[in-house]
This record gives structure tokens, C-alpha cells and sequence, in this order.
């Protein structure tokens, strides 16, 4: 029996979804970046979307560029996004000396189900953007302090300058070591 002004079975429910969110971003030792993932939703993730072709991915950006991406498999392997409630948190690519934080002041984004692969409860909640600091006063690095002078011994080493661009190079050893940009 329904009746007019009543809610019938099923009406009214919202459907059980998981909801991914980036929780914190975080520096830990060294200047490695720590990025926890929380599934907020009323579902857990299901298998598929931990790997491709369907995986959901998890994009970090530094100052608004790309700067590394991985898969659930990879990020969660345990599973834990898997249940509503659960939580997984990662240290970005600590291996991967391209993706270290250099000592200084950085704006991070992480965005997870970048390519939108994950039918969630929310889709407008996926990212978060923090400024970390290496060094000075985060704690987690002690500042450097830049030398007044320092010595360079090559057996074979040269300035080239580059007039139209106002560039000095230092070549040894047939290498670049500076392109003048530091």
C-alpha cells in the first residue's frame, strides 16, 4: 500500500557509493611527501577499479604541473578503500629521486580519481591542495645555508658564456654541470 505524501520502499534511500577524498597532505623524514586517501562514502571500491583498465588513479601536482601519478593497486594495496570508512595513506614515490622535495616552499595538489573513472556519492570532493615546506621552519629538514665560496677541482672544466641569453655555463669532465638556471 503506498499512499500519497509517503515514502514507498526504496524512495528516498540514496544509493550506496563509495567517495574518495584526499585527506591530508603531509611532509614526513627527509621531505617525503605522505598523501591519505579516506573513503567517505557508504560503499567500498570495488576489485575493478584497482586496476586497469578501470583503475581509479591518484594525480599529485607541484606548483600546477603533473608530478607523478599511480593506480589504487599501487597506492592501497592492502585494500583498505575497499570498505566505507577505510583509509590508506602512501609516502609519494620515496625511491624516485626526480619526485624529491627540494628545500624551499611548495603548493601540492592531489587529486584522486583524476580521470573520473569511479561512479562516487560526491564527484566535487577529490582534491586537496596544501603549501609544504622543506627546510626552515617545518622541521622536518634543517634549512642550508649557502656557502660565501666554494672550490671545484676538474682536471678538465670550462665557463662558456652564452651572450644572447645571458647564460654562463660550467662544462667538465665533457658534461654540463650547470645550465646557469642555479
Amino acid at each position: 500500500l503506498f499512499i500519497k505524501g509517503t515514502s514507498g520502499p526504496g524512495q528516498g534511500q540514496q544509493p550506496k557509493k563509495p567517495d574518495l577524498i584526499v585527506s591530508d597532505i603531509r611532509l614526513v623524514q627527509d621531505c617525503k611527501i605522505e598523501v591519505t586517501v579516506k573513503n567517505i562514502g557508504s560503499a567500498g571500491v570495488p576489485d575493478t577499479f584497482y586496476n586497469l583498465p578501470d583503475a581509479v588513479g591518484v594525480q599529485m601536482y607541484k606548483g600546477g604541473a603533473p608530478w607523478g601519478g599511480i593506480i589504487l593497486s599501487g597506492f592501497d594495496p592492502a585494500g583498505h578503500l575497499k570498505v566505507p570508512g577505510g583509509s590508506a595513506s602512501w609516502i609519494w614515490f620515496p625511491g624516485a629521486a626526480n619526485l624529491n622535495l627540494a628545500p624551499g616552499a611548495h603548493q601540492i595538489k592531489v587529486e584522486v580519481d583524476n580521470n573520473h573513472n569511479l561512479d562516487e556519492l560526491n564527484e566535487s570532493n577529490n582534491t586537496l591542495t596544501r603549501e609544504l615546506k622543506c627546510g626552515g621552519g617545518s622541521g622536518q629538514q634543517p634549512a642550508l645555508s649557502a656557502p660565501q665560496r666554494f672550490f671545484l677541482d676538474f682536471t678538465d672544466a670550462y665557463l662558456v658564456y652564452e651572450p644572447g641569453k645571458n647564460i654562463l655555463q660550467i662544462i667538465t669532465e665533457q658534461m654540463v654541470l650547470s645550465y646557469g638556471g642555479d
